[in-house]
């Protein structure tokens, strides 16, 4: 720990806090994102990238006990377990944990260390001409199309408004709303549907 000055120029030393369990240094980090009005979308993914090391870590550990070498097991983890998951989205998830540790660093919990993101190769996607966007953009005739045909421009349409994952879409899921439900203050009228979205890896 680091020396601080008092008020009269007296010299103070900073005393180890003690073995800080790791699920109680996370709450105190959600609790000052939130203060710090942090948006709701931001706090569920610190939630994500904790749920996830912890699952990998184990319950009821100390915050001392996380060192570097245990970001590179966690690494080599998950390159192991989901092979499937980009290296872009484990960047993504390895930058929120990183601030979570940094947290905890600064809070006197856990002993300081560089935490290195993995490296993202980007790769360059081949996009569509001007000729095929304005042929997936274009209304079908709903009297003479197929129900594949309308459903997959439903879907472009999706993409291009929101710009959302394919795996994002596969995730939605459909509730049925009353018309007594309100949604966010604002009064839904009649009976319709609304989509959901739970995204993990």
């Amino acid at each position: 720990m680091g020396n601080k000055r008092g008020t009269m120029g007296q010299r103070l030393t900073l005393q180890p806090k003690g073995a800080m369990p790791l699920e109680t240094a996370f709450e105190q980090f959600i609790q000052t994102k939130t203060v710090m009005n942090i948006s709701e979308e931001s706090i569920k993914h610190y939630q994500f990238c904790f749920k996830y090391f912890k699952e990998f870590f184990g319950e009821n550990r100390n915050c001392e006990e996380v060192t570097e070498q245990t970001i590179f097991d966690y690494l080599a983890h998950i390159r192991k377990t989901k092979p499937h998951v980009k290296q872009k989205t484990v960047s993504t998830y390895m930058r929120g944990l990183r601030t979570i540790f940094y947290f905890m660093m600064n809070s006197g919990y856990m002993q300081e260390f560089k935490i290195t993101l993995p490296r993202v190769e980007e790769t360059i996607k081949e996009t569509y001409t001007d000729y095929e966007i304005q042929t997936l953009i274009k209304k079908p005739d709903v009297k003479s199309c197929t129900f594949a045909e309308y459903r997959n421009w439903v879907l472009v349409c999706y993409f291009i408004a929101t710009g959302n994952t394919l795996h994002y879409l596969s995730t939605l899921v459909m509730l049925w709303l009353n018309h007594q439900f309100c949604h966010r203050g604002n009064h839904v009228s009649g009976n319709r549907y609304v989509y959901r979205c739970y995204s993990e890896w």
